[in-house]
C-alpha cells in the first residue's frame, strides 16, 4: 500500500505532478477535503474542447516539413504511420512509437533530414517484436 499519497491542490500544475511522480491520475484536495480526481485523459479532453483561437499557433513551416515527412513515409512499406507518429516543432522532428527493424528506424532519420528546414531529428520510436500489421 502507497504511504506517500500524491495529492494536489487547486494552485498545483498537475501535468507536472503526474509526469514527476509518472501517474496517471491525481486528487484535487481543498483544505482537506478531496474535491475532486483528474486524469490525464481530463487533460487532453479539455485542451481539444479549447476553441481553436485560443490554442497556439503552430509555424506554417513546421507544418509544411510534417506534411512533406508524412508524404516521403506513404510512399514506403517499412513506414507504417498507423504504429507512428511524427511531431515538428521548431523544425526538429521527433518520431513516436514502432518500426519493424533497426533499418526502419535509421531511414526514418534519413527521410527526415533530407526534407528542407529540419534542424534535428529526434527518434524515440521502438523495435516492434511484431510485424507491424499486428500491432
Amino acid at each position: 500500500m502507497t504511504v506517500d499519497i500524491a495529492k494536489i491542490t487547486e494552485f498545483t500544475f498537475i501535468s507536472e505532478t503526474l509526469e514527476k511522480r509518472k501517474i496517471k491520475r491525481v486528487p484535487v484536495v481543498k483544505e482537506g477535503v478531496l474535491v475532486a480526481i483528474v486524469s490525464r485523459a481530463n487533460i487532453i479532453q479539455a485542451l481539444i474542447s479549447k476553441g481553436e483561437g485560443d490554442l497556439p499557433k503552430v509555424d506554417a513551416s513546421n507544418q509544411e516539413i510534417r506534411s512533406k515527412l508524412l508524404q516521403e513515409l506513404d510512399q514506403h512499406a517499412w513506414a507504417s504511420t498507423a504504429t507512428m507518429n511524427v511531431v515538428v516543432n521548431d523544425g526538429v522532428v521527433l518520431f513516436w512509437g514502432f518500426v519493424e527493424s533497426d533499418e526502419a528506424k535509421e531511414a526514418l532519420k534519413l527521410a527526415a533530414e533530407s526534407i528542407s528546414g529540419v534542424k534535428s531529428v529526434k527518434n524515440n520510436s521502438g523495435v516492434s517484436a511484431a510485424p507491424p500489421y499486428y500491432i
